[in-house]
């Protein structure tokens, strides 16, 4: 089972060092409101988005023979010297090199993207996007699982409308209690134009 590990715990992992990191590390969205409180007082190290999302940066370890997956603070990017552009840039990198499951629905010609890791951010890398967006040769919207899933629907010819209806869908699927807040990631809907190559909020 995997579990998020305190600082203190990661001084009894063995072989945690700056190229460690830097070679382990990959981004997760996450919803910079719902998430206000740990990002501030647990001091993550962040980067907010124009989506109402926060990129926060994560690597995995082993102890005693259980996964375990570490967010990376401030203070533990200072002890081993690594600054937060270069965790941007390391991060996206390592994360191009782990596509998602990438699964075509019939109901509606959806796709599913999804990473029991990264999740999400996979919406960070464009090629993923384009590659959704050559499927339907259209733009298309983003729908907000979870911070391991999204859901795209092609915008169609009546992307109005269908941006309405998904809108409400959001609102509906995350006022309801089933799902943790360690996994809610947005109650926005997106819409990627492949044209521009932007991700924005519909």
């Amino acid at each position: 089972m995997e579990k998020n590990l305190s600082e203190d715990k990661i001084s009894i992992v063995e072989k945690i060092d700056r190229n460690y990191i830097l070679r382990e590390v990959y981004p997760m969205l996450i919803s910079t409101e719902k998430n206000e409180s740990m990002l501030k007082e647990n001091g993550l190290l962040h980067r907010e988005t124009d989506l109402g999302l926060s990129i926060v940066y994560c690597f995995d370890v082993k102890i005693n023979g259980a996964d375990g997956m570490v967010r990376i603070t401030s203070s533990l990017a200072k002890e081993y010297d690594i600054t937060e552009d270069e965790l941007y840039r390391v991060a996206l990198a390592n994360l191009s090199e782990t596509p998602p499951d990438i699964l075509q629905k019939s109901h509606q010609n959806t796709t599913i993207i999804e990473d029991g890791k990264a999740g999400a951010a996979h919406l960070l890398n464009d090629d993923i996007l384009q590659l959704v967006a050559s499927g339907y040769d259209d733009n298309f919207f983003i729908f907000p699982i979870s911070v391991n899933t999204v859901l795209a629907v092609p915008a169609g010819t009546n992307p109005d409308i269908l941006a309405f209806e998904l809108k409400a869908a959001v609102r509906e699927i995350n006022s309801s209690e089933g799902m943790p807040r360690e996994m809610f990631l947005s109650d926005k809907l997106l819409e990627y134009n492949r044209g521009s190559h932007r991700l924005q909020l519909a």
